[in-house]
């Protein structure tokens, strides 16, 4: 079964059980676009999944937690490689 917990910004990140493996997520790129990624099975830390978005690009998922910055409590994905990393 699917689980969906949502964030803010219309953001999510999907699950699945029995052992609440990480599926996929709608994150916010540095463009301000929110594009669907999918996710390793497991995080590589305790704040970061690593992510790719099936065009080329791959990076790390995250929740922005700083109030100051824009996309508070939203998933956000920083890219690292391919075309949405060249572009920031």
């Amino acid at each position: 079964m699917r689980r969906q917990s949502e964030h803010a910004e219309g953001t999510w990140i999907e699950s699945e059980e029995p052992y609440d493996g990480l599926r996929r997520a709608r994150a916010i790129f540095p463009d301000g676009k929110a594009r669907i990624v999918r996710l390793a099975l497991t995080a590589d830390t305790f704040f970061t999944i690593p992510a790719r978005d099936g065009k080329g690009s791959s990076g790390v998922v995250c929740i922005a937690d700083n109030s100051e910055k824009p996309h508070y409590g939203a998933v956000v994905c920083y890219p690292h490689k391919g075309p949405l990393a060249e572009a920031k």
